[in-house]
């Protein structure tokens, strides 16, 4: 290494200086004083340009440079003054990535600076995994870096000057097609709300982890997709399972369409007798038709042979042996995942879907055993899982009149197993009285406000993709209690009327006020009504342009306003008998988020909660989570340390808790907070599959 002595008029900040914001650059107060009272300490580093008059650039010490030559122009050092360098001659790209170790280990670079630094080095040669090996970083991180570094130009000057946010950014770097980032910002860009241009909105703009096309790719299948010749691209920000992007989207749902029609060909064969398949199930007469949901049925299936039943019975346990393996190779003690076992969870996630394969194949095998006596047909559907889902009815009124007068009883029990390997239970037994959880009249108050909180929230949410529930149910619950008039008939729509105190549940009931402010589904709903103050068909003085406003707004505001209006309407209910709204159930189930895992984003476990409840029954919803000799022992506990282990448990926080259990515990719900899944519920139909924008 070789130490030399130039003038500054020789010397120039190099163009592969990863620094790129002015304003930090030319920040050089602090720095010109230092060097006044004790010099440059350490000399710069620079690389040879083909430059006569400034033949030398800076790659590491730019700002010192500025500093020396402020220094130099008002005459704080003299004119000659040479400063020491050390020359070397490296390619471009390592000269990019010296400039950045050196600037991100004192911690000074701005994010934008990182993803150019990153993107430039592997323009300019080096490889993405020499990056993440020299900075001793994951792969996925470097692959982050490089999407927000290759960002359309417009939206990555719009990060730069501080117009998005880091995390708009991320979701426009969800995909790398820079047409789509382009047209999707240009077009969000215009809207006169803010909520338009948040990360959700530019995902669903972008068709990016899509809930449907998640759905339909799952029943086709993601390699015959790809085989097909269509191309899925993963949001590397994103950790759910929904966290792609199709570009073939017609490709898709053609090959939707040709797997569902083998589906429907197959089936008969799996009956016990001749049946059809048709596209709807039984309608009601009359001029407003719907499904006749008195005809449906569900048959019993057919016992397996011994040696396939033993063997699904050893490859069950497999399943189970390697779901634990996989937690204890995979998560830490808090259950995070441990970095660098991509290639070991790989191998994991084939011996996993080669399990699941043959126990599919094994249920795929039985037979649908129906009734002798009347004349049926079927439906085929995906659900939300993406598996076919089967559903048998009386072809008529008058086949089920065969049936019910013949000897042969024409309805088995509802709990059984799909060709798919999914329960599909009716609808659960009715949850005993509140009382069995042991809850004071204060402790049920705060559990219905809590649940009226999750469903704020996921017709809040569901607002946000697009979708429509709040607005349907809104519309619906107040017809009814406009036009129908009954006895009972607000309890049995979940809604209050317009009419009838429906402003007054912005309240919540005193002694559970504190509890319901916990949950995410409060700061949600909270949110959500902060935005509507802003807007001018809320604030504006004269009602009627205030009016126009309403009108002329974006559709996902419309959107928002209805979910706020209907969350306000909601009544209070809980999943337990003489407390339960059926409505409720197959609202809370038409946002798409009435599963457990989905819960738990609105609502988490608090002590509160869990203090609501006596010492026994917390103890009951952990039994089986942890090893019985660690729950014997909780059970001497005082009741602040058993909700403090409680809920370790139930944050997925504990060590105690059983690795099978791991998943079972971030997803529990309070029983009396969750949502059953009544008969009446039919899949929502299959949306046209539509090309981003």
């Amino acid at each position: 290494m070789t130490i030399i002595a130039v003038p500054l008029s020789k010397l120039q900040v190099s163009p592969l200086n990863v620094r790129k914001n002015q304003e930090d650059a030319n920040r050089t107060a602090a720095l010109e004083a230092s060097i006044l009272a004790f010099g440059v300490e350490e000399p710069m580093l620079a690389h040879p340009l083909d430059d006569e008059e400034r033949p030398y650039g800076i790659y590491a010490g730019g700002r010192r440079l500025r500093a020396l030559n402020a220094l130099m122009a008002r005459g704080a050092i003299p004119a000659d003054y040479q400063a020491e360098i050390i020359v070397r001659d490296r390619p471009a790209g390592q000269i990019v990535q010296a400039s950045a170790s050196e600037n991100l280990i004192r911690n000074n670079l701005r994010d934008y600076e990182v993803y150019l630094a990153y993107r430039d080095a592997v323009d300019l040669g080096v490889a993405p995994a020499d990056l993440a090996k020299h900075f001793g970083q994951r792969q996925i991180y470097v692959d982050q870096i490089l999407r927000l570094g290759r960002l359309a130009p417009p939206i990555f000057a719009a990060l730069e000057s501080g117009q998005i946010s880091d995390d708009q950014a991320r979701a426009y770097a969800a995909t790398e097609d820079q047409t789509l980032q382009l047209a999707v910002f240009e077009r969000l860009s215009k809207s006169r709300s803010q909520w338009d241009h948040q990360p959700p909105q530019i995902r669903s703009a972008m068709k990016v982890g899509d809930e449907n096309t998640e759905r339909f790719l799952t029943f086709v299948g993601r390699d015959a997709y790809i085989a097909a010749g269509g191309h899925y691209e993963l949001d590397l920000f994103e950790e759910s399972a929904q966290r792609g992007r199709i570009s073939d989207e017609k490709l898709l749902a053609r090959l939707v369409e040709e797997k569902l029609a083998r589906v429907r060909a197959d089936l008969p064969g799996r009956t016990s007798r001749d049946i059809s398949v048709v596209a709807k199930p039984p309608q009601t007469g009359g001029q407003y038709a719907y499904v006749d949901r008195e005809l449906e049925i569900t048959p019993r299936l057919s016992a397996l042979p011994k040696e396939l039943a033993e063997r699904k019975e050893m490859l069950e346990v497999r399943r189970q042996e390697a779901r634990d393996h996989a937690e204890q190779l995979l998560l830490d003690d808090d259950g995070n995942r441990k970095p660098g076992l991509e290639a070991e969870e790989a191998e994991l996630d084939r011996e996993y879907d080669a399990i699941c394969a043959e126990l599919k194949s094994i249920e795929d095998g039985r037979r649908f055993i129906l009734p002798k006596a009347g004349e049926f047909v079927a439906t085929v559907s995906i659900d939300r899982d993406g598996e076919p889902e089967f559903k048998f009815w009386y072809a008529s009124r008058k086949a089920m009149k065969a049936a019910l007068a013949s000897k042969e009883a024409p309805v088995v029990a509802a709990a059984e197993t799909t060709a798919g390997g999914n329960a599909t239970p009716a609808r659960p037994p009715e949850k005993a009285a509140p009382a069995h959880y042991g809850l004071s009249s204060t402790g049920l108050v705060v559990m219905k406000e809590l649940r009226r909180s999750i469903m704020r929230a996921l017709l809040i949410e569901d607002a946000q993709r697009g979708g429509s529930a709040a607005q349907d149910y809104l519309v619906w619950s107040q017809l009814r209690a406009a036009v129908f008039s009954e006895p009972g008939a607000r309890d049995k729509v979940g809604a209050f009327s317009i009419s009838a105190g429906m402003y007054d549940s912005m309240g919540i009931a005193p002694e559970a006020l504190s509890v319901v402010k916990d949950a995410p589904a409060h700061e949600i709903w909270e949110q959500a009504i902060s935005l509507l103050k802003d807007q001018t068909f809320v604030t504006g003085k004269n009602l009627a342009g205030a009016f126009i406003d309403f009108q002329t707004a974006p559709p996902e505001m419309k959107g928002l306003a209805a979910a706020v209006v209907a969350g306000l309407s909601l009544e209070k209910s809980l999943n337990s008998e003489g407390l339960r709204n059926d409505v409720h159930d197959v609202v809370a189930h038409a946002t798409s988020r009435a599963y457990p895992a989905a819960l738990r984003r609105v609502w988490k476990p608090t002590a509160a909660v869990l203090d609501l409840l006596p010492k026994a029954k917390r103890l009951e919803f952990v039994a089986g989570m942890v090893d019985a000799k660690t729950f014997a022992a909780w059970g001497k506990l005082k009741a602040g340390e058993i909700t403090t282990h409680c809920l370790q448990v139930l944050s997925g926080k504990s060590r105690s808790t059983k690795s099978a259990a791991v998943t079972a515990a971030k997803e529990w719900i309070h029983p009396l907070l969750a949502f059953g899944r009544p008969d009446v519920l039919e899949p929502r139909d299959q949306p046209a599959v539509e090309e981003a924008a």
